[in-house]
């Protein structure tokens, strides 16, 4: 049987990950709350919900039956009702089906915005500005003390040895 991936966790991190918190994070989203303010409002931060639902998906995926599956499949059921709920004032015109729309178009607006591709490519170009960041503060380097800096001889000497003297 193979294994199933496991994402890292920090070291000496201690899991704050229950099923109450589970139930928690669940409910505030079910009352509309972002999932960033729903995970700081039960004591987590949003990058290790983020995590969690990466795992969530990993487990899901290899039919693995755990607190981050259950937390993902419960975000699925309430967002299902979201959707379903918008979509009946909006298919029978009732009262509200304007703002069920506009809601619709910005929540869920990879599937029911027109823009979507737009948008996505958006997303993507600001996922890969996080990346770049990050990658350049860990290749950036600040010497401890001045000495350390080359000297302007030795630059002078670099730039010789690579063009050639006429």
């Amino acid at each position: 049987m193979p294994s199933i991936p496991k994402l890292n966790k920090a070291p000496g991190h201690t899991t704050i990950f229950t099923e109450k918190t589970l139930k928690e994070i669940a409910g505030y989203i079910q009352e509309g709350i972002p999932h960033a303010i729903a995970a700081e409002c039960a004591g987590m931060s949003y990058d290790r919900f983020k995590v969690i639902l990466r795992q969530g998906r990993l487990d899901l995926h290899h039919n693995v039956d755990s607190m981050h599956s259950r937390l993902v499949k419960s975000l699925a059921t309430i967002f299902r009702e979201h959707i379903i709920s918008r979509l009946h004032k909006i298919e029978n015109d009732l009262p509200g089906a304007h703002g069920a729309q506009w809601y619709l178009e910005r929540k869920f607006w990879k599937y029911f915005s027109s823009k979507a591709e737009n948008m996505e490519l958006a997303e993507e170009i600001e996922e890969l500005k996080t990346q770049l960041r990050e990658q350049k503060e860990e290749n950036y380097y600040i010497p401890s003390d001045s000495s350390s800096k080359p000297s302007t001889a030795s630059k002078r000497k670099g730039r010789d040895d690579v063009m050639p003297k006429v």
